[in-house]
């Protein structure tokens, strides 16, 4: 009911809010620090910025793991109060509600840039206004119920630790496997702490 009245109380218009919640979809967290990176290997920027980006392309793919398994536990459905609101073009877990991956990536983001010591104050101020903003507009626009931003608030502090747990990376080049089985192991071993997690 309270997510509803929330959703009811909305102040902006649906483009501005899905344009908002565009800001924190898993595809353009993924896709932008690759050219970003690439763009440093070319001399673009300081190295600080190339850890800064190739560690927020790390703790995105840990958020999608994480996401996707909370999602597969959890099976919570979507608010149905929203009419345009339908689940069909949502596919797999992503059409589960619980928790809400748009709130746990982006304040994952806004962990790592509230640690970087290369970022300034207002840096960081803005980049937890956008993660407020992010959340939010998943509520204005019928995605999630508030309980669904605490639990993708909570999602974000395991993966921030499941981040220091494998250590940040100083570059891009850290993160391209030598050999297929070493991301196979890496990967297997992030899902298993990301399960045993979500056990507790």
């Amino acid at each position: 009911a309270l997510s509803q009245r929330v959703y009811d109380a909305r102040m902006l218009s649906h483009s501005t809010l899905h344009l908002i919640g565009l800001t924190g979809e898993g595809w353009l967290w993924l896709l932008l620090p690759i050219p970003l990176c690439l763009y440093y290997i070319h001399g673009g920027y300081p190295q600080h910025y190339d850890m800064l980006w190739a560690n927020l392309y790390l703790v995105n793919v840990i958020d999608v793991v994480v996401i996707l398994i909370a999602k597969s536990v959890f099976q919570r459905q979507r608010p149905n109060y929203q009419k345009t609101n339908t689940t069909a073009k949502f596919m797999g877990p992503d059409k589960h509600s619980f928790p809400s991956g748009h709130t746990s990536r982006a304040w994952s983001i806004c962990w790592l840039v509230l640690l970087s010591a290369s970022t300034s104050v207002a840096a960081r101020t803005l980049t937890m206004m956008w993660a407020c903003l992010v959340s939010l507009s998943r509520v204005f626009v019928g995605r999630h119920y508030l309980g669904d931003l605490c639990g993708g608030f909570a999602m974000s502090c395991l993966n921030l630790m499941i981040f220091m747990r494998i250590g940040a990376v100083s570059s891009i080049y850290d993160l391209i496997p030598q050999h297929p089985v070493d991301f196979m192991h890496a990967a297997m071993d992030t899902m298993d702490y990301a399960g045993a997690g979500l056990a507790v």
